[in-house]
């Protein structure tokens, strides 16, 4: 029904919108002093208060539950809500950086409710004025661009501004294509925005293709279900380095073969596999998969929408053919190699959260036998003294030589 904690002490209150009761009514008193202006739900300046308000609460609460600004996903989310709260407050009339000022306030209003809010509070105002810091220094640049372009666009008699222009401005500079077009209007131009939106759609499809093997299309995942016919490959690389088991499906050059024979690349499905496949950052397994007349070179090991892993590589003699008996053994080394980095990148997590602080999470990673990268959310560079600390720390662990142990326990 919507009927959320606002709505419903809008009603108890007896006012007319959620930004008449208490749960607003500091942030708006200080937006109107910042701003020097008058809050009303009717007037022209009523919308910017509004979003103001609502995105400086509402990104406060994310930064607190662990949401940081980036250019993907949440983080992206949340990026344009700051900067939409920010661009909204600048329409008001506000000259200086403000938005810590009114997340201060919420906290302020919340944290009886809401303790993590106090407890975070230094985390979250630094993660505000760094946002802050950084969109300006945005719209700088991107301001000063665009206004080059209009000043060349109306020497042609244009009053456009061009699609590929507004992307790339956001594609370099993170320009937002409603600043963009707020600009334009300044100058009587108008965006086309028709454009703009083909150019960022082709750039998320051209995000959502993954290099080789990966790019699994819906013929390709109907040629996989076809080849196990509803049955899910067993893994026990866990359990197991190597084991016999059968060939149940050869594709080569996107179909379905028989067979493959020396100097064929392919992916080979095996009804049992060891072989780990590349996850969560981590890359797959390699190793070999031999049968009585041939030996196949497993160069890396992938997943196929939790059906099955399938076995990417070269037949490096004789021929593999369905339905022979193989042996598939994984490279032991490249395996204990990745795991030593796998662990690398727990104990790197665990020292970046002692330095810096709990609100470091860990928001990508890469793990390869003879290196790991982890990347993390922190507002601000890593000082020397920080990251000597961070590697100190690791080095500790390391030296310490805890047994890795693997055991099954509860929730509790």
């Amino acid at each position: 029904t919507g009927m959320g904690l606002e709505r419903l002490v809008a009603i108890m209150q007896n006012v007319e919108s959620v930004f008449d009761t208490d749960l607003y009514n500091e942030i708006i008193k200080e937006i109107e002093r910042l701003s020097n202006k008058k809050f009303g739900i009717s007037s022209d300046l009523g919308r910017s208060f509004r979003i103001t308000a609502d995105h400086l609460k509402g990104a406060t609460f994310l930064i607190s539950d662990g949401v940081f600004p980036s250019n993907e996903g949440r983080g992206y989310v949340l990026r344009r809500i700051i900067r939409r709260a920010i661009t909204n407050g600048k329409s008001l009339g506000i000259k200086d950086e403000f938005i810590t000022k009114i997340s201060e306030i919420v906290i302020n209003i919340m944290s009886s409710v809401y303790p993590e809010l106090k407890d975070k509070r230094d985390y979250i105002l630094d993660v505000l004025e760094t946002e802050e810091k950084k969109f300006y220094k945005t719209l700088i640049e991107g301001t000063k661009i665009l206004e080059e372009n209009i000043k060349q666009l109306k020497k042609l008699k244009k009053s456009v501004i061009p699609g590929d222009i507004a992307f790339k401005l956001y594609d370099t500079y993170g320009f937002p294509i409603d600043l963009t077009k707020n600009i334009a209007n300044k100058y009587d131009f108008t965006t086309d925005t028709e454009t703009y939106r083909t150019y960022m759609e082709e750039q998320k499809n051209r995000s959502r293709s993954v290099k080789g093997f990966f790019d699994k299309d819906e013929e390709a995942l109907k040629l996989y279900s076809s080849i196990v016919k509803g049955k899910k490959i067993k893994f026990v690389g866990y359990e197991k380095d190597f084991v016999k088991t059968d060939v149940v499906g050869i594709i080569s050059k996107g179909v379905e073969v028989q067979k493959v024979s020396n100097g064929d690349e392919a992916e080979i499905i095996i009804s049992e596999t060891p072989f780990y496949a590349e996850k969560g950052g981590q890359v797959g397994d390699i190793g070999h998969i031999v049968s009585e007349t041939g030996e196949f070179s497993v160069d890396n090991t992938f997943p196929i929408d939790d059906i099955l892993n399938s076995h990417q590589g070269k037949v490096i003699d004789g021929e593999i053919k369905i339905g022979q008996i193989v042996e598939a053994k994984i490279d032991i080394k490249n395996r204990i190699s990745i795991s030593k980095n796998h662990t690398a990148t727990h104990l790197l997590h665990w020292a970046l959260r002692t330095v810096l602080g709990d609100h470091v999470n860990q928001s990508g990673s890469l793990v390869e036998a003879g290196r790991l990268r982890f990347d993390f959310t922190h507002h601000l560079s890593l000082s020397n003294e920080q990251r000597e600390k961070v590697e100190n720390l690791v080095n500790k662990m390391i030296f310490a030589n805890h047994d890795v142990r693997a055991y099954i326990t509860t929730l509790d």
